[in-house]
């Protein structure tokens, strides 16, 4: 079974909660890289995922990665909203962790 490649893009407690939820689970390879480092969009890109999870509220960059990767799935969680904002599709609410990772999964 090929594992879902998922990078946590950012640092936060929010972000830090999502990469420790979506890590117990099987089906991902999580990784987290932390936003604010000169070569962050590089070690981003480098870690080849297939999905990308941002707080929406810090991150306003991430769209030009949809340039180079048409396949990669983008998706902001917004904290105060509750909604997760797949950049490539349209936006669902997410409150807990089993429905992210449906999600992730299922994003369409």
């Amino acid at each position: 079974m090929k594992k879902t490649r998922v990078v946590i893009y950012g640092n936060s407690l929010f972000l830090d909660g999502v990469e420790a939820s979506l890590s117990r689970r099987a089906e991902f390879t999580v990784r987290q890289v932390n936003s604010a480092q000169p070569e962050a969009l590089s070690l981003l890109m480098g870690l080849q995922p297939d999905v990308v999870i941002f707080d929406a509220q810090q991150e306003q960059s991430l769209g030009a990665l949809l340039h180079h990767q048409r396949s990669l799935l983008l998706i902001g969680l917004d904290l105060r909203s509750k909604q997760a904002a797949v950049l490539t599709s349209r936006q669902r609410r997410v409150r807990r962790a089993d429905e992210l990772v449906d999600l992730i999964l299922r994003p369409d």
